[in-house]
Parts: C-alpha cells; sequence; structure tokens
C-alpha cells in the first residue's frame, strides 16, 4: 500500500509540475501582451498598469505550494534513489516558482 501511495503521490506531483511551469509560462507571456498593448495606447495612464500580474501571482504561488508539499511529502515515501532526486529537482523548480510568483504579483 504505502508503494502504490508515494508512486502516485509522485506522478501527482510531476503533473502539478508541469502544470505549474506552463501557468508561469502562459501568465508572463499573457501580461507581456496586456503590457504592450497598455504602451500602444495612449489614453493609458499609470494606473492602468497598476495590479496586472496580481492574480496569475496568486494563483501561481498556490500551485507552487501545493507542489512543493506534494514533493516533500513523495521524497519521504519514495525508497528508489533516482525517485528521490527527481523530488529534489521537483522542491528547487517549485522554490524557483514561488520567488516568480512573487515577482509576477508585484507586476
Amino acid at each position: 500500500m504505502k508503494r502504490k501511495l508515494s508512486m502516485i503521490l509522485f506522478v501527482i506531483s510531476c503533473l502539478v509540475l508541469i502544470t505549474s511551469i506552463v501557468f508561469c509560462v502562459c501568465s508572463i507571456v499573457d501580461i507581456n501582451h496586456i503590457l504592450n498593448k497598455l504602451a500602444n495606447d495612449p489614453s493609458a495612464s499609470g494606473i492602468d498598469y497598476l495590479g496586472i500580474g496580481w492574480g496569475y501571482g496568486i494563483g501561481l504561488f498556490a500551485v507552487s505550494v501545493l507542489g512543493l508539499i506534494l514533493s516533500m511529502i513523495s521524497k519521504k515515501l519514495l525508497q528508489q534513489k533516482t525517485l528521490r532526486y527527481i523530488c529534489i529537482i521537483a522542491m528547487v523548480v517549485f522554490a524557483l516558482l514561488l520567488i516568480t510568483s512573487v515577482f509576477l504579483f508585484y507586476i
């Protein structure tokens, strides 16, 4: 039972990792598109630029925290060294995504 649970958590954490990376890239592209649209609009003022990335930052933060927790639990339960190393790499990527979410929140 422990082996099945550890593999299920590992697969879920990998799926969350892929989802969060795709969400991060898509949100950066969308924010860039919005910023370009506002830059080309002559009636745009400073208040229009305020809070463009709040929703993206909060969403990425939530997904990254979930993935970080799942990776930590999966690392504790897994017995294979290679899968444990993959979980450690995933935790580092989730930590980097958390930092990115803070930057997206303040754009």
